[in-house]
């Protein structure tokens, strides 16, 4: 899936996403621009170079369904009788 890319003048390049992971062994990538007089050609490139990128990635924040949202955080300490007090239990008398 084709996910973003930029350049100018003679170079332009493109990011992909790949899944899922191929199966070990080589991996051959077939590209072809007519409209643009680019015949097809065909790179191969080692299976084990994607395993070793995949490796070496780092998750910063794990994927959580709807499911496993935590429970909002419980309501803090306040003064009795003061003006916080009165707005967290909906007491209308001082705005």
């Amino acid at each position: 899936m084709d996910r973003g890319g930029g350049g100018g003048g003679r170079t332009f390049e493109t990011d992909y996403w790949l899944t899922p992971m191929p199966p070990p062994g080589e991996l051959t990538i077939i590209v072809a621009w007519p409209t643009r007089d680019i015949p097809e050609s065909r790179t191969v490139i080692p299976g084990d170079l994607i395993a070793q990128g995949v490796s070496a990635n780092v998750e910063l924040w794990p994927w959580q369904s709807e499911d496993d949202e935590p429970p909002p955080p419980p309501k803090p300490a306040v003064p009795e009788g003061g003006w916080f007090a009165r707005q967290m239990t909906g007491d209308p008398t001082d705005g």
